[in-house]
């Protein structure tokens, strides 16, 4: 009954036949992909080093905490 409705064929392989899965860049002029690149390379640096500058606190105070810990530990048990 489905295949019926669809031409005797899948749906996938229908879409697949009218629309193309890869965009050709080719249309576009190369100065706006160069800048549309850039812009994302530029956002992908920032990101990435916020990441970073948040695991570095995290690891400071990971260190202050575990010498603040063995410092008690060591204070008791001696």
């Amino acid at each position: 009954m489905l295949r019926e409705r669809l031409g005797g064929g899948v749906l996938l392989a229908a879409l697949a036949k009218s629309t193309p899965l890869v965009h050709s860049l080719d249309s576009h002029p190369r100065w706006l992909l160069a800048a549309g690149a850039t812009v994302v390379l530029a956002a992908a640096l920032w990101l990435l080093s916020k990441l970073l500058k948040w695991t570095l606190l995290a690891l400071l105070v990971a260190v202050l905490v575990g010498g603040v810990v063995v410092t008690a530990w060591l204070l008791v048990n001696s």
